[in-house]
């Protein structure tokens, strides 16, 4: 009777878990996705984000949402691109600003928060950083507040 107890208990505590990772985990929306190319100056087209900024990988393909806004033509490509190309500097935000998390979609936010603050004598890497900011800016338009 008692391991049924703490069997269901356990059920219980997972699915709750479960809803709770549903309700605050952040969700594309089909509305944000990218709907026309993002050419700065063009009718429609919100900014001057430069689509070259992350180099000629496709991972990092920008276009626009139907609000003019710069979005990565495929989120999760370039987010787990990003991962790669920027771990240097994420590790240096991260230590610098004593963040406890490695970045997920659950924190992105926060990096991006401080990637432009770092304190470094290091050129390549204060510039990486930069970029994780550029890179949070762009990714988060893919989101529904």
């Amino acid at each position: 009777m008692k391991k049924n107890f703490y069997l269901i208990l356990i059920l219980i505590i997972v699915l709750l878990l479960i809803c709770v990772g549903y309700v605050i985990y952040p969700k594309y929306s089909k509305d944000l996705e990218w709907t026309q190319e993002y050419v700065i100056g063009n009718p429609g087209i919100i900014g001057d984000v430069s689509t070259e900024m992350f180099g000629d990988n496709p991972a990092y393909e920008i276009g626009a949402n139907q609000y003019g806004y710069a979005v990565f033509k495929n989120p999760d490509k370039a987010f787990k691109q990003f991962k790669k190309d920027y771990a240097d500097a994420m590790e240096f935000i991260k230590e610098q600003f004593d963040i406890p998390l490695y970045i997920c979609k659950f924190n992105y936010q926060t990096y991006g928060a401080y990637g432009w603050q770092i304190n470094t004598e290091d050129e390549n890497l204060r510039y990486k950083a930069f970029n994780v900011t550029a890179f949070v800016d762009i990714f988060e338009n893919s989101f529904a507040n």
